[in-house]
């Protein structure tokens, strides 16, 4: 499947430069960080969460959990997993488990993780299970400019 058109579209619509790295079938951000040799902190994973109303994307380190509790009081709103179904049909040129943590790009709000932070740079699912794309730290932090942060994550 490649890059999902939608974040390929974003990306060069807001002239942020990658690289593709192209690796084995993998099931979870971990298991991609594995297979292609990348320190699993600086892979980022996306959460799409829902409070019943509208979704919000949380971008996290692929080694850390999203601390679920920490991020509602943190917002003041009471999210939970989405639903397979919702993540289908919001990231529909996704493959579901491999969506892209770039909210802006499909509509939605995002939060980070201050994890985040620290690489120089990181690594984003693609929208398939065989490609990560490598952005500079500053290019990630242009696209989550919009975004709110906080440490999500344990």
């Amino acid at each position: 499947m490649g890059i999902a058109i939608t974040l390929k579209q974003y990306l060069a619509s807001h002239e942020i430069d990658y690289s593709e790295c192209a690796h084995d079938h993998t099931d979870t951000a971990l298991q991609s960080a594995s297979a292609t040799d990348v320190a699993s902190d600086h892979v980022v994973k996306a959460v799409l969460l829902s409070d019943g109303e509208e979704y919000l994307l949380a971008a996290l380190p692929a080694n850390r959990r999203l601390a679920l509790d920490r991020l509602s009081d943190y917002l003041r709103q009471d999210y939970e997993l989405a639903s397979e179904e919702d993540i289908a049909e919001v990231f529909s040129d996704c493959d579901v488990g491999a969506i892209p943590p770039v909210g802006d790009a499909y509509g939605i709000k995002a939060i980070w993780d201050d994890a985040l932070c620290k690489p120089d740079g990181v690594y984003l699912e693609a929208g398939d299970h065989e490609t990560l794309l490598r952005l500079k730290k500053e290019d990630f932090m242009r696209l989550m400019a919009d975004a709110q942060h906080a440490t999500i994550s344990q």
